[in-house]
């Protein structure tokens, strides 16, 4: 037998082989804005335990979707101080100016979507930096504290005493256009759904996600949904549809604020 030559064996190789798609580097832009227009920049704050790659659908959906003159970035980092016992909340904020820092962002339009105890870190990072964000989308945060968290965190923002003193230091600034999503999707015989009240999404209940939009009033511009929606769907999800539903009322909200949003 006659042997194929080394070129055509690769070549042959690499078309059965599967294809992967590429994956955009975070802050990836399609194009230069043009210059008359401001940069936007969408951060995502993953949540207790969480991961960088848990942003993996939503940041691929709003790399296409949004304008040239919108960057997406995910902030890494936070895994040090939101996967057990946090002795220091701060250190959580600070970890996220510091990756603004380091990757030469602004403090202004900032658009920050934040899922669960992430949601608390965005809320006092837009207290401890006025003007800087837009827009924050709080997926399933503990505005009202999580009872299953009392035994790990034992003085940390989401116990039911922490959470009324974070909440009195922290009340929604009315310059910010602020968006809530609950879930009250619970499954399993044990999770949050022991400890909190019903309905919950499995971790957190619905009631307490909600108590920020009662902080708001009437004077701060909120919007808030209630969808069958379990803890882990809002980001990476374990059920797809359901986690596309999320991403798209999050990125339509997005979008409209850029296209009304002036240009200079």
């Amino acid at each position: 037998m006659r042997r194929i030559a080394a070129p055509l064996l690769l070549a042959l190789l690499a078309a059965c082989s599967p294809q992967v798609a590429e994956v955009r580097p975070t802050g990836h832009i399609a194009e230069a804005p043009p210059a008359e227009q401001e940069v936007h920049r969408v951060v995502f704050i993953h949540g207790w335990n969480g991961l960088v790659r848990d942003w993996h659908e939503f940041y691929l959906a709003a790399v296409e979707r949004l304008p040239a003159h919108c960057e997406v970035y995910i902030v890494s980092g936070l895994d040090r101080f939101m996967g057990g016992l946090v002795d220091d909340n701060d250190a959580v904020v600070e970890e996220i100016e510091l990756f603004l820092e380091s990757n030469d962002i602004p403090l202004e339009n900032l658009h920050l979507v934040a899922h669960s105890m992430g949601g608390l870190a965005a809320r006092r990072f837009v207290t401890m930096n006025p003007g800087a964000a837009r827009q924050v989308f709080l997926l399933g945060a503990p505005s009202g504290g999580v009872r299953i968290l009392g035994g790990v965190n034992l003085d940390g923002w989401c116990t039911p005493a922490g959470i009324g003193r974070f909440n009195e230091a922290n009340m929604p600034d009315p310059a910010v256009d602020w968006f809530v999503v609950a879930g009250n999707h619970y499954r399993g015989k044990l999770g949050g759904a022991f400890w909190e009240g019903r309905p919950n999404d499995g971790v957190i209940a619905t009631e307490s996600v909600l108590r920020f939009v009662e902080l708001c009033g009437d004077s701060v511009s909120v919007e808030a949904r209630v969808g069958n929606l379990s803890h882990p769907d809002w980001n990476w999800g374990q059920n797809l549809l359901r986690s596309e539903r999320v991403i798209d009322w999050v990125l339509d909200r997005v979008e409209k604020d850029l296209t009304t949003s002036p240009e200079e």
